[in-house]
């Protein structure tokens, strides 16, 4: 019978309910007769490395309209060329956190939570112009219609540049987003429009064209959702995602369906963020987007949690990144990534490294990348209470293309009855090189015992440098 092979990720409070794992895996959507379906579980990309920009971390990247990439490494800003040659343009007044650059075609405005300063395209002048003479200390910035935005930490306030002109604010040309009392934590433009996401709630304003402060409230328009980590607020296509928080709660991935909030996570996903934020914080949490053969990722990572959480708008199904490291994972590598030189081109949250994500690269910069699925053996319909016997595992794999010369991959797969004590690991190779319809094969696997547990879970693994796509997967099973 068929064995649910297929599908997202979901580690929900009992593991008894569901235990899929999905790491360095994404799920591919084919075309049925039915309408489309879970395919395929294909590799991540893997990392190549492309340039080394100061000793990092790397905390935000922008493409500016001048055509050359910026790069916040550290506390410095940098320039890179098509060619990835590096140049050091000034520093800023911190090491660590987010940083926001935004771009007017002449200038570039970089703000880093301790103050403002700009890049001169044409004089090649680096001066800080924040909290200068508006005495405010900048907590975010965006761009909007030829101005910049700033908030102003700790508060409701926020400001504009004079158009054109980030060296420019005056006191007179800011607001209040005063709807709640709650400050304002994260920022988004998106439509021509600027989002403010306060603690508990979210106001949306737009350019009225008022003379001085040309902004004003979006009347009739306010989201009963805040935000509890000012750097997951992205754009996922036609819409922003964040990492939600109200008078209620917080913990929810949320997605903008018009102006209305939409939860996108999972109770799984949730459960995951809610033992991260017993831990430690979650307000630390971070996301970038990118786009790739059709697909578009949110990448959320909680680097106090050491956890990065992947949702993919086109299947709209979730899984896990992570690098592998001394045999166990550990945080996802990219902390910030943009579309540059014809690739994607992510930071490094630990270094200066920029990388390359290719999915025709199967290691991470040279690292060993590992990926895993964990899954129930049996369907719904097909689950029993009585004592099983698993004779035979049968997974279909891509063709044997693409494998490089000298490497014949090894699959390692572990199982479980209760979904907490796992079998060791049953190594097999798949026989790939050259073989255009291949299977793996894992015979006499077990049975489950009402003394140690009826849930037969299974773990499949690799650690190889060659392509991954798990296709089917039939299992042999009679009762005991």
């Amino acid at each position: 019978m068929k064995s649910p092979l297929l599908g997202g990720a979901g580690e929900y409070r009992s593991r008894n309910l569901s235990y899929n794992r999905l790491v360095n895996l994404y799920a591919e959507l084919v075309d049925t007769k039915d309408g489309s379906a879970v395919g395929a579980l294909y590799g991540c990309p893997g990392l190549t490395l492309v340039a080394t920009v100061g000793a990092g971390p790397i905390r935000a990247e922008l493409v500016a309209k001048n055509g050359l990439l910026y790069v916040v490494s550290g506390d410095t800003l940098y320039s890179v060329t098509t060619s990835y040659a590096a140049t050091a343009l000034g520093t800023i007044g911190s090491f660590y956190g987010a940083v926001s650059l935004i771009d007017n075609g002449t200038q570039l405005l970089v703000v880093d939570g301790t103050g403002g300063w700009v890049w001169d395209y044409t004089s090649s002048t680096f001066s800080q112009v924040l909290p200068g003479t508006l005495g405010v200390t900048p907590g975010i910035a965006i761009f909007q219609d030829g101005f910049g935005v700033i908030s102003q930490v700790g508060t409701n306030n926020f400001y504009q540049s004079n158009l054109n002109d980030f060296t420019t604010w005056s006191s007179l040309n800011g607001s209040k987003a005063n709807s709640t009392p709650d400050p304002i934590v994260g920022m988004a433009d998106i439509h021509r429009e600027i989002w403010l996401f306060k603690q508990y709630t979210t106001e949306v304003w737009v350019n009225a064209g008022l003379n001085g402060f040309v902004f004003q409230r979006l009347q009739g328009v306010q989201i009963q959702s805040g935000i509890v980590a000012p750097a997951s607020v992205a754009r996922v296509g036609e819409s922003l995602v964040w990492l939600h928080q109200d008078n209620e709660g917080q913990g929810m991935v949320l997605l903008a369906n018009g102006y209305q909030a939409t939860r996108i996570s999972t109770h799984g996903i949730e459960h995951q963020i809610a033992e991260m934020a017993k831990a430690g914080t979650i307000s630390d949490a971070r996301a970038f987007v990118y786009q790739q053969e059709g697909h578009t990722f949110y990448v959320l990572s909680f680097p106090t949690g050491g956890q990065t959480w992947v949702w993919d708008a086109v299947t709209r199904l979730w899984h896990e990144r992570a690098f592998f490291s001394n045999g166990q994972f550990t945080l996802y590598r990219p902390a910030t990534a943009v579309a540059f030189n014809n690739l994607i081109i992510a930071g490094d949250y630990l270094n200066g490294s920029l990388y390359s994500l290719d999915l025709d690269v199967y290691t991470d910069a040279g690292a060993t990348r590992k990926w895993l699925r964990t899954w129930r053996a049996l369907p719904p319909n097909q689950r029993s209470a009585a004592e099983l016997e698993f004779r035979q595992l049968t997974i279909s794999l891509q063709t044997g293309v693409g494998i490089p010369s000298g490497i014949n991959p090894q699959f390692m797969l572990r199982y479980s009855d209760n979904a907490f004590q796992w079998s060791n690991e049953i190594w097999t190779d798949s026989n790939l090189t050259g073989n255009t319809q291949a299977n793996i094969i894992y015979r006499r696997l077990g049975q489950t015992r009402f003394a140690t547990g009826l849930d037969r879970l299974f773990e499949l693994s690799g650690t190889d440098p060659t392509p991954v796509a798990l296709i089917d997967a039939d299992v042999e099973v009679y009762p005991a």
